[in-house]
């Protein structure tokens, strides 16, 4: 009552009649409907009226002091005035207190709500239990290799698992992500779905539903590629909560590089191009408090490359510094023969990426689906990151440098 009355009042200005009338209604609806005054709201819009009310009065006294009419303050005293009235805020928190705070650390690192885990053994191990709230997720591949294998079986993961998650698509349709979905938790092919009538399909939808641990919605949006910023998908979330009261847990982007960046214009500069994308998505997560998953190509040195690096990240080396996860997905034609994709750690923000820093995962494209391999399958991986720490602990220590031979010399 008290938002309509103050918004509706700016509305509709001198008009006393009309005033009267609109608060008579608005009392009516109020002892019909018996809502609880918001007192959030109440605090934000009387902070928005002080601060506005200060930068005016500020502002007053500037223009006092320029025509010589305040007799008190000079000049230079005009940026002191505009910095206290900018600074006007109700928030008193300035920040975590690393000693003060210790308790609510010390929860938040055991809250099992902060996580989001995975359905597949390595993927929780590397990130300690599942990715964060406010952190961006990247996979990186080649065209075909399986990003959106990859991204849609943990999407249907975390549906199962109950979460809310909202799956943007810049270059698929929301049909064809869906059967994927459709795929992966009823598991059949595209053949068996197509060749399932009308019962039988909602019957096995309907037991997929009831194994879900609980009550998690999937909601996809497609985009015409090049044709979606962070400023959609931004208004894509406040519509959803408005208008179905869905809110996200997890959020996927497919994918990063065919999005468009609601600040820069000019795409000749694909380094600061898409990194701006990169930091408004990450910006984003923050914003809803929710982890971001995407992806991104390779470029053309990573198509044939068997064992992809940083250097591999197509068209910006500046989308690699704002990640909290990277990951590149690598298929030779042995791994493909045995159904099975090498996953590389590029950067890691949860821990040290030289641990497991390669792992193998199984993939059953005719299901869009992953699964965990034998440990069989991960032991010359693990070998081989232990030959090449060795290697680095043969290295000289600073400042006892290796004696050198000179006895083969004539």
């Amino acid at each position: 009552m008290d938002a309509l009355e103050i918004e509706l009042s700016e509305r509709i200005g001198e008009d006393p009649m009309l005033a009267k009338a609109t608060e008579e209604a608005i009392k009516e609806i109020y002892q019909v409907s018996g809502e609880v005054p918001d007192p959030k709201w109440l605090l934000d819009k009387t902070e928005e009226f002080c601060q506005e009310a200060a930068m005016h009065n500020a502002l007053r006294r500037c223009i006092k002091i320029l025509d010589g009419a305040d007799k008190e303050l000079t000049k230079h005293a005009i940026p002191k005035l505009m910095d206290e009235a900018l600074g006007i805020c109700f928030d008193s928190f300035i920040g975590h207190n690393y000693f003060r705070d210790w308790e609510a650390r010390w929860e938040e690192m055991h809250r099992e709500s902060a996580r989001y885990p995975f359905d597949i053994a390595y993927l929780n191990k590397i990130t300690k239990g599942g990715i964060y709230q406010k952190t961006l997720t990247c996979l990186m591949a080649a065209s075909g290799i399986g990003k959106s294998i990859v991204m849609c079986h943990m999407a249907a993961s975390h549906l199962a698992m109950g979460f809310n998650v909202m799956y943007v698509s810049c270059e698929m349709s929301e049909f064809r992500l869906a059967e994927r979905i459709d795929m992966n938790l009823l598991d059949l092919s595209d053949q068996d779905i197509a060749g399932l009538s009308k019962e039988d399909y909602k019957a096995r939808l309907d037991r997929a539903h009831k194994r879900m641990k609980g009550t998690g919605q999937l909601y996809f949006k497609e985009y015409p590629t090049s044709g979606v910023g962070v400023a959609h998908i931004r208004a894509l979330l406040n519509e959803a909560k408005r208008k179905a009261g869905f809110v996200p847990d997890v959020l996927y982007v497919d994918y990063l590089n065919i999005m468009k960046s609601t600040r820069i214009k000019d795409r000749s500069n694909t380094y600061a191009y898409v990194k701006d994308i990169a930091e408004e998505l990450r910006g984003l997560s923050v914003e809803f408090n929710i982890p971001i998953i995407t992806a991104t190509q390779v470029n053309r040195g990573g198509y044939d490359n068997s064992d992809i690096d940083m250097s591999n990240t197509s068209e910006s080396m500046g989308l690699v510094h704002t990640l909290d996860l990277f990951l590149a997905l690598i298929q030779t034609e042995e791994l493909a023969n045995q159904n099975q994709i090498l996953v590389k750690q590029l950067k890691n923000r949860y821990r040290d990426e030289n641990q497991d820093r390669k792992f193998v995962v199984g993939m059953d494209k005719s299901r869009m689906r992953l699964y965990d391999v034998e440990a069989s399958a991960q032991k010359g991986l693990s070998q081989m990151d232990g030959a090449s720490q060795k290697s680095s602990d043969r290295l000289p220590v600073r400042g006892r440098l290796p004696k050198k031979d000179f006895s083969t010399f004539s």
